[in-house]
């Protein structure tokens, strides 16, 4: 689904691909500790940023604490 979204948004603006590893909710997410060990995190977060490069996204915001 990224880079169909990616190439409509970019026929008018350009897209900033967003990202919160580990941190996929909004309710109470300061409060939220999640533990993920490292190859978990890229199996599950690393494919959409690859799909978003190749759909030629305008730039990224990344955030990340491990």
């Amino acid at each position: 689904m990224v880079q169909p979204i990616i190439a409509g948004i970019q026929k008018h603006v350009m897209s900033i691909s967003k990202h919160y590893i580990m941190n996929s909710q909004e309710f109470d997410r300061h409060e939220v500790n999640e533990v993920v060990d490292e190859i978990t995190a890229m199996e599950l977060y690393g494919p959409p940023f690859a799909a978003a490069a190749a759909a030629g996204t305008s730039g990224f915001m990344c955030s990340c604490e491990l």
